[in-house]
């Protein structure tokens, strides 16, 4: 079985984000030339996976296989992408006007939260299926359950999930 990833945020030691899977780590430099590099956990030097332009602020790093995940984001003009690279090829494949709150890859599935809206895509075919409107937190998927929190007016709280294969929506 594939090992899931792991994702923490430090502010200390000059690093914000990083990720595992496998024997890799990831991680992001918090330094004046913003880089997201790869380190084999059983030795070797670091490779940089990205170097992120001047203006850009990156976070939230994902691993897919051998594909990297992260999101990036500007302030004038105000833009969010998720990117992907395989080592030293960084590529869009995601962009909006809007704030990109949260995403999550697995299975060949991408999804993110926008506002309240959570959208999946299929990474192969480039498909999107709106999941829910109605989405407060973040969101996870398998490539096929897509899960998350909702928050009802009576303080209460489900777990909801949509089925990505069959379209059906159910409360856990």
């Amino acid at each position: 079985a594939a090992v899931r990833m792991a994702t923490e945020t430090r502010k200390e030691e000059g690093c914000q984000s990083y990720a595992f899977y496998g024997d890799f780590m990831g991680l992001r430099t918090a330094r004046k030339h913003i880089r997201w590099y790869v380190r084999d956990l059983e030795g070797g030097e670091p490779l940089t996976i990205a170097e992120i332009a001047d203006g850009m602020h990156a976070s939230q790093l994902r691993f897919h296989g051998d594909e990297v995940f992260w999101l990036e984001s500007s302030d004038d003009p105000e833009t969010w992408r998720i990117m992907t690279a395989q080592p030293g090829q960084p590529l869009a494949i995601m962009e909006a006007e809007t704030e990109i709150r949260w995403f999550d890859v697995a299975g060949g599935r991408l999804i993110w939260l926008t506002g309240s809206v959570l959208t999946a895509q299929d990474l192969v075919t480039g498909e999107t299926t709106i999941v829910a409107g109605d989405v407060n937190g973040a969101a996870s998927t398998d490539g096929r359950y897509v899960i998350w929190e909702s928050n009802h007016d009576s303080l209460r709280s489900d777990l909801r999930a949509y089925d990505l294969a069959t379209g059906s929506r159910f409360t856990i």
